[in-house]
């Protein structure tokens, strides 16, 4: 192949690209654009009031007629009630009776909300209170975010000084409820 070749090769490339920029050129100016549209994605989180109690239990151990206890000093640990859910929650106490002495009063069991991962929020029950088989608002407005979703519900208790002497115990409740 010779220069001259070469040359008609490369004068028919030129041509070709030529040909086909002015056909694309063509085509694209009859795609009419006329703006750049949006589209809308939506999801609907469904509201959830679950609660759950890390700390469970607690155990006072052996305790003395007329004997004061409470968990305030984490001996024994107090509840700790967190928020699960994705909504703010209400969270209400009640309880089954501890005590069967004829001299037992309300102020023997007692509860009130104490400090965990927050403070307690605005509208919690942070003074004594008589618990009961009632339910009664303990938390007010928990948040459901992982930090700062969890709080303490201390309980106190008096045992009355004619307590027959055998194994005691009460069922606590906590119910959760939208904000």
């Amino acid at each position: 192949m010779g220069a001259s070749d070469t040359t008609w090769i490369a004068g028919l490339l030129v041509i070709a690209l030529f040909i086909s920029a002015v056909g694309t050129l063509s085509a694209v100016s009859r795609i009419s654009a006329t703006g750049l549209p949006t589209g809308t994605t939506q999801a609907n989180v469904q509201s959830d009031t679950t609660i759950s109690l890390p700390t469970s239990t607690v155990n006072f151990g052996n305790v003395v007629l007329n004997g004061n206890y409470n968990t305030t000093t984490n001996n024994p640990p107090p509840f700790v009630v967190q928020n699960d859910g994705s909504v703010n929650v209400n969270v209400t106490i009640n309880a089954t009776s501890l005590w069967t002495g004829a001299s037992k009063v309300a102020s023997d069991y007692q509860f009130m909300c104490g400090d965990d991962e927050t403070t307690c929020p605005s509208g919690s029950q942070t003074s004594w209170t008589d618990l009961t088989t009632s339910p009664q608002l303990i938390i007010a407005n928990l948040p459901f975010a992982n930090s700062g979703d969890a709080v303490q519900a201390e309980i106190k208790i008096h045992v009355p000084v004619d307590e027959p002497a055998t194994s005691k115990s009460s069922t606590v409740e906590f119910t959760a409820s939208a904000a």
